[in-house]
């Protein structure tokens, strides 16, 4: 199954502005501070630069997104921000019921990439990145 058949097909013409993403911008602060509750625990420096490792991807995503104009890719899957606001609610959600520090990490990182592929416009590594967000969770 192609990322087409999930989603409908971008023009070109379409873009996501970071205006609307404002929700994923608002998510992704608060899972970032969210992990320093992580570091207070930690059981080791390997721990407390793994978790200040996420918390920068974090919150590095989050003012990517603040100026963003993404001009999605013709041909390739119609993202749109209510795809992407509701990707990050739902990482948001499942960590919060996480008491793993390494998956909270994990998460973290899974959901920096995945914003990672939104700033490109590629609607097929969009949705792939998003269905390893999934699995993740």
């Amino acid at each position: 199954m192609s990322t087409t058949d999930i989603l409908d097909i971008a023009t070109g013409n379409e873009t996501i502005a970071g205006a609307n993403l404002q929700a994923s911008i608002d998510t992704l602060l608060a899972m970032a501070k969210s992990l320093g509750n992580e570091i207070a625990n930690a059981p080791d420096v390997e721990a407390v630069q793994a978790i200040g490792r996420a918390q920068a991807g974090l919150t590095g995503a989050a003012m990517e997104l603040v100026t963003a104009q993404i001009k999605l890719m013709a041909g390739e899957a119609r993202v749109t921000a209510d795809h992407v606001n509701a990707a990050a609610k739902a990482a948001q959600d499942a960590v919060a019921t996480m008491t793993d520090w390494k998956k909270k990490v994990a998460v973290a990182g899974k959901l920096a990439d995945f914003f990672g592929a939104v700033l490109t416009g590629n609607g097929a590594k969009i949705v792939e990145t998003a269905f390893k967000l999934k699995d993740a969770l």
